[in-house]
């Protein structure tokens, strides 16, 4: 069944809710887009969480940095964009990956809401023109509480 207006517009709402409990806290926030060669790798990763299993990254290179803060991660799509926390983790890198994806370490990550707006919209919240080069994570330097504000803005408009 298609996910209609109304629920992408309650995602967006209960998305920006689950935000708003981080906005008193430290938070450090990231971002990467989605490109065609990490696609079916996060997809077996979203897959991994549907099965209620660990869904584990490559680590950010400034990732240990932030490591003490709230790090949110925002994974971004052409017309949506997932928004997890990201933890330090032991954990080994999953089999099928390239030793080179593993040389800072890896992360596990926990998806707490999806957002269903543009990448353009996405790229309003964070006050870019656009998201520049991708390929790697990056790192939001937009405050928190702006970013809030301009997802309040836009779910309100």
């Amino acid at each position: 069944m298609p996910i209609t207006t109304d629920d992408k517009r309650f995602n967006n709402i209960y998305c920006k809710n689950i935000l708003s409990l981080y906005c008193e806290k430290d938070v450090s926030l990231f971002q990467f887009k989605i490109t065609k060669g990490r696609r079916e790798n996060y997809n077996y990763e979203i897959n991994q969480h549907m099965m209620n299993k660990k869904m584990l990254w490559s680590k950010p290179i400034h990732f240990d940095k932030f490591k003490n803060k709230y790090n949110i991660l925002f994974i971004i799509d052409n017309n949506s964009t997932d928004i997890c926390l990201m933890y330090d983790t032991d954990n080994r890198p999953r089999d099928h990956w390239l030793d080179k994806f593993n040389t800072n370490g890896i992360i596990e990550m926990k998806l707490i809401g999806k957002l269903y707006l543009p990448i353009d919209d996405i790229c309003k919240l964070f006050n870019y023109k656009n998201l520049g080069k991708q390929g790697k994570f990056q790192r939001i330097r937009t405050s928190y509480n702006d970013i809030l504000s301009n997802l309040n803005n836009n779910l309100n408009s």
